[in-house]
């Protein structure tokens, strides 16, 4: 947080901000080293299918009832044990 309130004003302010904008060239102007032998096609790319919504919350669903199944053995387990010690959940 402290570097939060330095450098948002600094940031504003025009500290650290270069003068002239930069950036590189188009591809086809580059240095032949520059290039790789792999080519990305976007149409290859749009070809797979997105995950759907039901799949991607699976895990996290899955997480949640492990979670609750854990902590309901959990409190079963305690208040068995803590009958002996006196340390148990009084209902009236």
């Amino acid at each position: 947080m402290i570097g939060l309130l330095i450098f948002v004003p600094a940031a504003r302010s025009g500290f650290l901000i270069p003068q002239q904008q930069w950036n590189f060239s188009a591809a086809k102007d580059w240095p032949a080293a520059w290039m790789g032998s792999v080519e990305i096609r976007l149409e290859n790319l749009t070809a797979y299918s997105p995950v759907s919504i039901g799949l991607a919350w699976l895990p996290y669903v899955l997480l949640a009832a492990m979670c609750a199944v854990l902590h309901q053995y959990r409190c079963e387990s305690v208040s068995e044990h803590s009958s002996d010690t006196g340390l148990g959940w009084y209902s009236r």
